[in-house]
């Protein structure tokens, strides 16, 4: 499989990939015909730009997105080296806040520039497989934490983990309270991020969709407080999310095939 089909079920017959005022984009064109959209500059304005959008998939965002012209991507890093909280002159346009909805493949193509990020994205896609194994396949994760954040040019190192929060439902077989509870203890590897970023590098944490919304919401935003704002300086900033059906064999074969 090729980098291209990593990006789209369709096959293409070209794909490179290029920054557009800031951005980075991946340009493909699949035979004759090529789906367009503009760019924006970092601070929002339309960058004069064009690429081909190489993900039809149907997304909330992308779609919305799409529709004003705008081809989702993860913005370039602001001046203090994180990601925007918003795409645009005003966080008000839903399409264009954070978190930005990325693949796994999107993820390594963007962060996976050191062996140290390289080893923390294997801990990823290992830590998300476990939660596969178990049956636990119907969330996204919300990602952050230094590994998606410019840390070697405004820290002087690498990151060291990176910070989730999966937002996830019980397997059917364990949907029952009592069953869950056991489950969780029997499971204490996925739910204990003690464990988690000792053994994977992933500082992981886990809310339950299936409790009583109120008790979602508040942990919702207890996790959001955290994640949309960096701990020493409190600056607002982005993170990203991404589904927990994605394209991770595709992104494991891209970490195994790079140097």
């Amino acid at each position: 499989m090729t980098l291209h089909d990593a990006f789209s079920p369709i096959p293409f017959t070209c794909a490179r990939a290029r920054t557009c005022k800031g951005y980075t984009a991946i340009s493909v064109m699949k035979r004759h015909v090529s789906w367009q959209a503009a760019c924006l500059t970092p601070g929002g304005e339309p960058g004069g730009l064009r690429f081909h959008a190489c993900d039809r998939r149907p997304r909330s965002n992308r779609v919305a997105l799409a529709a004003r012209g705008i081809k989702a991507l993860i913005p370039a890093f602001g001046p203090s080296g994180i990601l925007p909280p918003f795409i645009g002159p005003s966080p008000v346009d839903r399409a264009k806040v954070s978190p930005y909805e990325v693949t796994l493949t999107e993820l390594v193509s963007r962060f996976g520039t050191s062996k140290e990020r390289l080893q923390i994205l294997r801990g990823l896609v290992a830590y998300r497989a476990a939660l596969a194994n178990a049956g636990i396949v119907q969330g996204f994760q919300w990602l952050d934490g230094s590994f998606i954040e410019d840390c070697e040019t405004h820290r002087g190192r690498g990151p060291k983990d990176i910070d989730i929060v999966t937002f996830a439902y019980r397997p059917i077989a364990v949907s029952a309270p009592q069953d869950w509870a056991t489950f969780v203890a029997a499971n204490d590897d996925l739910f204990n991020p003690v464990k988690t970023k000792a053994d994977l590098s992933c500082d992981a944490y886990y809310i339950d969709l299936n409790k009583a919304p109120h008790l979602t919401v508040l942990d919702t935003a207890y996790f959001n407080s955290l994640f949309s704002h960096q701990r020493d300086t409190a600056q607002w900033k982005g993170m990203l999310v991404v589904k927990l059906q994605s394209d991770d064999a595709v992104a494991a074969q891209m970490i195994a095939g790079t140097k």
